[in-house]
């Protein structure tokens, strides 16, 4: 099986293409990296003409489609860009996908496309609410998402992950933050208006295996919550985290830098999976203590 990975260097894009090396796999990015195990091209997934040449060169049977902007302070700085690549970053992959019909695209969307949700925890028919340009501009997407499925019958698969986290995260994150924080023998910061926001959070090796399932079997369903349950509070998963790394130092509370709106509780549930597919998630101190042990040595 050929497959296109867009977003090939990015964080989940990196784990897809790993749980994909026993397949032929080429990745999409603006970025050249060493010793990612695809073939690796240098590409602006707004440049649609090019995908569609790739496609139609490399024979692409599936699409995973992992680009975009993922950092929600970067999207409340720059809406313009946001909208751009989230929303037609994703028409442009999909249109170069109808066009050299490619049999199947997941495309990674987030649980951010639901906003805050009274209903909790929150399932796949719930109607986004989006509050902010990473919320919208991720709902574009999906709105794009269904055009293309229901206007072209392509294919598409949308997954909404949780919270991702893993040892080569690079981004500037929860867990990374708690991550140095412990290597450099520091207090971890905690934002004072994120006392008691609610969170769930995955493992991204989990994120990249269930999405090969998606790629290699028939869904029942074009819509997946990936999340494993594991929810808490912003104070709640430091706590967990020192205990499982056995580290002692107080934390620190601090004011957050920007104006961004946070969803103060967001629960989804991530049962229509797991369900399906009888899939058990990596035990959550396992996944904790695996991860720092990569974050160190990146």
């Amino acid at each position: 099986m050929n497959v296109l990975v867009t977003g090939s260097t990015g964080f989940i894009g990196t784990a897809v293409v790993q749980s994909l090396k026993d397949h032929t796999v080429y990745g999409v990015s603006r970025s050249i990296v060493p010793h990612l195990d695809c073939y690796q091209h240098n590409m602006d997934i707004l440049d649609g003409e090019k995908l569609y040449q790739l496609m139609c060169e490399k024979s692409i049977d599936m699409v995973v489609h992992c680009a975009g902007k993922a950092i929600v302070s970067d999207c409340d700085k720059n809406p313009y860009e946001a909208l751009r690549v989230n929303g037609l970053g994703t028409a442009s992959v999909l249109d170069a996908s109808r066009r050299a019909n490619v049999k199947r695209v997941i495309s990674v969307e987030t649980d951010k496309v639901y906003g805050f949700q009274e209903d909790i925890p929150t399932r796949e028919d719930a109607t986004p609410n989006p509050n902010s340009p990473y919320e919208f501009s991720k709902v574009i997407a999906n709105q794009m998402n269904n055009f293309y499925r229901d206007e072209y019958g392509l294919d598409v698969i949308a997954v909404r992950p949780v919270n991702v986290f893993g040892g080569r995260d690079p981004n500037n994150r929860l867990i990374p933050k708690i991550f140095s924080s412990i290597r450099d023998g520091r207090a971890i910061p905690i934002h004072s208006d994120a006392v008691y926001a609610v969170r769930d959070f995955i493992y991204v090796n989990d994120v990249a295996h269930m999405i090969k399932m998606l790629l290699l079997s028939e869904p029942r369903y074009n819509t997946y919550n990936f999340s494993s349950g594991y929810n808490f509070t912003i104070p709640e998963i430091v706590k967990r985290v020192k205990k499982v790394l056995t580290y002692n130092k107080p934390d620190l509370i601090i004011d957050k830098v920007g104006d961004y709106k946070e969803i103060p509780v967001q629960e989804i549930d991530g049962t229509r999976f797991t369900e399906e597919y009888q899939f058990k998630y990596t035990d959550f101190d396992t996944a904790i203590r695996d991860s720092y042990n990569e974050f160190l040595q990146v």
